[in-house]
């Protein structure tokens, strides 16, 4: 996937990208409620490697591309992961620990969605940079 964006902070080559609402975000239904973008400004940012040395400067405009497969495996790790590991603990609690009521059940399984959002913390906060979006081209300030 590639987006349109504007360099906003520059360090070494990781760079901030400011970009705006693409096509493809403006046509879901979520995009007002979308926590990847501000309700106000209707911009997000994020961080991209700059592995080809562009001369970048604030306010650049770059094309970055997302990986899918990245983008794909973000999502599995956010959404999938809490919940496959909700059911997981759940069972294994009721196989664990016999005659267990339904409460204490519930309880094991939300831990388990707790756990799941600890390791996505955890995976975003000492990703590698080899996780991030790559900065492709600087955009003529013409276009």
């Amino acid at each position: 996937m590639l987006e349109q964006g504007i360099v906003s902070k520059i360090q070494e080559n990781i760079i901030t990208v400011n970009c705006q609402i693409s096509e493809l975000c403006a046509s879901c239904e979520t995009v007002n409620k979308c926590k990847t973008y501000g309700t106000k400004k209707q911009t997000r940012y994020f961080k991209a490697l700059n592995n080809k040395n562009f001369k970048l400067k604030i306010d650049d405009k770059v094309l970055v591309y997302l990986s899918p497969a990245k983008t794909v495996g973000a999502g599995f790790l956010i959404f999938i992961l809490p919940l496959i590991l909700f059911c997981l603990i759940y069972l294994a609690s009721e196989y664990l620990i016999h005659n267990i009521p339904e409460y204490a059940k519930v309880l094991f399984g939300f831990i388990g969605i707790a756990f799941g959002f600890i390791i996505v913390f955890l995976k975003s906060h000492f990703s590698n940079k080899k996780d991030y979006p790559e900065i492709i081209k600087v955009i003529d300030k013409d276009n």
